[in-house]
């Protein structure tokens, strides 16, 4: 790994560029310790310019969720919310989507509508729709991606009903249990940063770790390509 990045660092500062970015891949979607990447950071001199804190459930030491995240799963059951799988409802959990990412951030998903369900045709063991309905009507819903050993939970919303009747409770812990199901070992959130990391959302985190989740720190790098030590023989 060594021998690698400092190929990639000699290959862009001879293209011309005095610097590359790099994310190093979290260890809880590591198949294997493989941290290396990390330590070659190090070597190079590399600066850590941004650090996301992510929210990630151990599967196999999963602490405690919080009583309201009980007392709100007990709600959803009483008021006959159910959970359901398959992409027929995709359209009607984007438009969900879509109009909280407006109101809250002004902002659209990352992915279009025609993405997200092209991305699940390719790969329909990894990219799954699940969504929460009460009297047949979709109140809320998430994407998940399956990426042995981790099910990440990438996007989530619900609509006024769903966030009062317990919609995404419902969608958080059977997902949960097919992560368990089928022998993943974390479940994790993703990040609650804004401006490179610097800012947290607290309520969001909050909300994540009261499921029973810890943090996950999300690394990212910049090499200076111009200043790479070019005596030592690792790199």
């Amino acid at each position: 790994m060594l021998d690698v990045v400092g190929a990639v660092s000699r290959h862009y500062e001879e293209m011309g560029f005095s610097g590359i970015q790099y994310r190093a891949t979290p260890y809880i979607y590591h198949r294997v310790p493989a941290e290396d990447d990390v330590y070659a950071m190090f070597r190079l001199g590399a600066k850590r310019y941004r650090c996301d804190l992510s929210a990630t459930i151990d599967l196999a030491s999963r602490q405690r969720p919080m009583r309201m995240r009980l007392k709100r799963q007990r709600r959803a059951s009483r008021l006959g919310v159910m959970a359901r799988w398959g992409w027929s409802d995709c359209e009607a959990f984007w438009d969900i989507l879509r109009e909280n990412l407006r109101e809250r951030y002004d902002v659209e998903p990352a992915h279009t509508l025609e993405e997200i369900v092209t991305l699940s045709e390719l790969f329909p063991a990894n990219v799954k729709l699940l969504v929460a309905v009460m009297d047949d009507h979709v109140i809320a819903g998430g994407i998940l991606y399956l990426a042995y050993p981790t099910v990440h939970l990438q996007y989530s919303s619900a609509n006024d009903i769903g966030k009062e009747s317990g919609g995404l409770d419902v969608i958080v812990e059977d997902s949960i249990n097919l992560a368990i199901e089928e022998g993943f070992r974390y479940y994790d959130f993703g990040h609650s940063n804004e401006q490179d990391g610097n800012i947290l959302n607290g309520p969001l985190y909050d909300f994540k770790v009261s499921f029973g989740a810890g943090g996950t720190i999300f690394e990212h790098y910049e090499i200076d390509c111009t200043r790479r030590d070019d005596g030592n023989p690792n790199c």
